[in-house]
């Protein structure tokens, strides 16, 4: 699932959605971003909602997306390798958020990118977006503005309060990230900045079972648009970076949020294996113990949350 927005408990809770009782001790529920927590801070509301996550059995990890307050998921954590069963840090950031002398071990966020094993399946992890909401992007200073456009009822986001600036994906982290990890394990000869003139174009390196993010790749602008639309979004430079993770990295399957849909794309088979995209928003689906040899069919459905936004 993805893009809470606030809504967690909404979401989650067994009240409105019993059938989130499916989920175990031995599942993982990842929320691939715009979580909205800590929003306005590491607050009361923000201890509220992590007692909430932690109460339930299964784990959780926490995809940073472009509504999600930096500041809060970085300075109010503490670094963690994992559990000793299903969450599991290979190599990347990935922490445990911090309320007072209380650390949620059962909570994980990826503050920019990590390679995980997620109940023994390898999966990448990369966090961030860019808003394509900050047409009224405003100063907290600039009170008479704020004014102005509250009366007007319309949208604005305020710098360090509900927009941040280091939103984005951490490109050269990222690339970094595996360019060592490729390294290490052996799975690829050469820099991966070389992606994007790998071969042909047909080329893949390494393998995951699964990729987790937030932003899309910028295939899914066209996907997206509606026949003629000429307001189209523009891919912006995460997403033409996670078009080429889509291209260019071996997976079984890419998993992302952000658009506020469903959609099953990009299906494709080549000499590496299937490959496909998925856009979640709502459903929760437990995925397939054999993603190698598993079809999206094989995805098992849970339910589809109750949204308020």
């Amino acid at each position: 699932m993805s893009d809470a927005h606030g809504n967690i408990i909404d979401k989650l809770g067994y009240r409105r959605n019993p059938e989130v009782r499916k989920l175990t001790e031995d599942d993982v529920l990842v929320i691939c971003g715009d979580i909205g927590l800590g929003w306005f801070g590491a607050d009361k509301e923000y201890k509220y909602i992590l007692d909430f996550l932690a109460a339930k059995p299964f784990k959780v990890v926490l995809v940073r997306g472009n509504h999600d307050h930096t500041g809060v998921i970085r300075n109010c954590s503490v670094p963690s390798t994992g559990n000793r069963d299903t969450v599991k840090l290979i190599t990347g950031t990935l922490c445990n958020p911090v309320y007072g002398d209380k650390i949620y071990d059962s909570i994980f966020w990826v503050p920019d990118s990590a390679v995980l094993n997620l109940c023994g399946h390898r999966s990448l992890v990369i966090s961030g977006a860019s808003s394509h909401d900050i047409w009224n992007l405003v100063s907290p200073h600039e009170k008479e503005r704020i004014k102005r456009l509250k009366h007007e009822h319309q949208f604005y986001r305020v710098i360090g309060k509900s927009w941040w600036p280091d939103e984005n994906i951490n490109v050269p982290y990222a690339f970094s990230l595996l360019n060592d990890y490729f390294r290490t394990t052996g799975t690829y000869h050469a820099y991966v900045e070389n992606l994007p003139f790998v071969g042909d174009g047909k080329e893949r390196v390494g393998y995951f079972d699964y990729v987790f993010t937030h932003d899309c790749p910028a295939f899914m602008c066209d996907v997206f648009a509606r026949p003629g639309d000429l307001g189209r979004l523009r891919p912006t430079d995460n997403e033409d970076f996670l078009e080429l993770i889509k291209d260019h990295i071996n997976y079984r399957y890419f998993i992302h949020g952000h658009m506020h849909t469903f959609m099953r794309y990009a299906v494709t088979e080549d000499d590496y294996g299937k490959h496909e995209v998925v856009c979640l928003y709502k459903d929760i689906f437990k995925l397939p113990d054999n993603p190698r040899d598993s079809n999206f069919q094989d995805w098992e459905f849970v339910c589809q949350c109750a949204q308020i936004v």
